[in-house]
């Protein structure tokens, strides 16, 4: 049975405390566009869309989670992309994500979306933080990918997930509360749900996993320099840190935000 959390909740946004043996630092229900609108869990859970699912919300009450508490702010990452997909580049070549096609649509978050903090997107080197540092993990080769919670020397073999052995770092890769099975292999996402995990389900078809439309979200980080190779490292739906390489004909990823807020909001 999992221990009573007291949520913390100040004028605008709720901080509930991670709890023993979670591999994030905490949740917080807030607001980008209004820091001191009243955000719950209950104010969250109805900030979806029409499928029940929060694919592509970008303003109200969301849920985010704290994955770095150093220093006098939160690190925050949204639990749902905010786009279907997007390309990396038009031309299918590897830019520096100031080039990209990304940068401007987080930048959307603010200009359009009416965002009060600046949004960004988690990179390749703070993914590989979280899990702990894999040390074969080479920011310049994309064949040195890893599963998020792997094993063997390069972390390329999967544990096997069920619909009760779940991902510690489910709350890193999965953004919606459906699971992927597909010819027996089980994608094994899960969510938070009244502070126990529930909503593992198979999806309906092959392209309805997770949001829908996406295989997962980009991290701002390129494999190399750009002008090399046009592979870009991206958190996989399967739970790995990939390096993709985008097509200049279509691509299935999209933009989950990370946000800092100051610690002194919720004291």
């Amino acid at each position: 049975t999992p221990d009573v959390v007291t949520p913390t909740i100040v004028f605008g946004g709720t901080k509930v405390e991670a709890q023993a043996g979670e591999t994030h630092k905490g949740i917080v229900y807030l607001d980008p566009t209004d820091l001191s609108n009243t955000c719950t869990e209950v104010e969250a859970s109805a900030n979806v869309n029409s499928h029940g699912t929060p694919t592509e919300i970008k303003t109200g009450c969301m849920k985010w989670y704290i994955y770095d508490d150093s220093g006098d702010n939160y690190k925050m990452i949204l639990d749902h992309n905010t786009t279907a997909f997007i390309r990396w580049d038009e031309l299918g070549v590897n830019v520096a994500y100031e080039s990209s096609n990304l940068k401007p649509v987080v930048d959307d978050l603010v200009t359009t979306s009416g965002w009060k903090v600046t949004p960004r997107i988690i990179s390749a080197e703070e993914v590989n933080n979280i899990v702990g540092g894999v040390s074969t993990w080479n920011i310049n080769d994309y064949n040195t990918w890893f599963f998020l919670e792997g094993t063997g020397t390069n972390k390329q073999t999967r544990p096997t997930y069920n619909s009760s052995t779940r991902s510690k770092y489910d709350w890193l890769y999965n953004y919606s509360n459906k699971c992927k099975i597909m010819s027996g292999y089980d994608y094994g996402c899960t969510i938070e749900d009244n502070y126990s995990y529930t909503g593992y389900g198979t999806a309906a078809s092959f392209h309805t996993y997770n949001d829908g439309t996406t295989n997962g979200y980009w991290t701002s980080t390129p494999v190399g320099t750009p002008g090399s190779v046009s592979h870009v490292w991206y958190v996989f739906k399967t739970s790995a840190l990939n390096g993709y390489r985008d097509s200049q004909n279509t691509t299935t990823t999209g933009i989950r935000p990370v946000i800092e807020v100051s610690k002194s909001i919720f004291n």
